[in-house]
């Protein structure tokens, strides 16, 4: 069975959230430092700056937390 329409686009605004709570945690941990954050969740720095800018997360927001 294929998902169609609004299920579709529920999976996506979930999958979004999800990303944008790990993101999130993971810049919170290293005080804004991408690339530790990248090194944190797995991906390339160049990754993540695609995904943040994506997700319209504001990096500065985290720097001198956590660390």
């Amino acid at each position: 069975e294929a998902v169609v329409g609004d299920e579709a686009a529920d999976l996506d605004s979930r999958l979004a959230a999800y990303e944008r709570t790990l993101i999130e945690a993971a810049l919170s941990r290293t005080g804004g430092v991408q690339s530790r954050a990248a090194a944190l969740l797995g991906i390339k720095e160049r990754s993540l700056w695609h995904r943040v800018k994506k997700l319209g997360i504001a990096v500065g927001h985290f720097r001198g937390a956590g660390e």
